[in-house]
């Protein structure tokens, strides 16, 4: 059964970062999902569909450091069979549904100025990395900071 993810507030954000989490930082790769996880949020769900709550016990096995990262896909997946928000889609398909554009996509002036930026950012050039940053938002590309390195998405 599915329910209105629109009533949640900042249901979008919080989607958008579950989607991060398993197209980027999984690559949606899963293995065996975690029992205690996956019971704790059909509790929740049976429970008079507290979503707030399923949603609570997404994000706390998100975070949790002891479970491998092929196991957090793998109960977000399980999760999804209940929720149908997308966590299951093609991973391709999925990070294009972020508007993570890919190196391949970016044009050359672009790239300059992420180059620039990420120079600046490194020499402590704060003033500069965010001057760059507002003519990339003028472009239509935001470009945020993340381990990976920058990352770029269209507007």
């Amino acid at each position: 059964s599915n329910f209105s993810w629109d009533a949640l507030t900042g249901a979008k954000q919080a989607l958008y970062r579950l989607k991060r989490h398993m197209f980027e930082e999984y690559k949606q790769k899963p293995s065996l999902p975690n029992k205690q996880y996956l019971e704790r949020f059909d509790e929740c769900l049976a429970n008079d569909l507290d979503t707030p709550g399923a949603i609570a016990t997404m994000w706390d096995m998100v975070k949790d450091k002891n479970l491998s990262d092929s196991c957090k896909a793998g109960t977000l997946l399980a999760m999804d069979e209940v929720l149908d928000i997308g966590l299951s889609d093609d991973p391709t398909a999925g990070a294009r549904s972020l508007g993570v554009v890919s190196k391949d996509d970016i044009p050359d002036d672009i790239q300059d100025l992420i180059d620039k930026r990420e120079t600046a950012r490194v020499a402590r050039d704060y003033a500069t990395a965010d001057m760059v940053r507002t003519q990339l938002s003028q472009k239509g590309y935001t470009v945020e900071d993340s381990e990976h390195g920058p990352k770029v998405t269209k507007s």
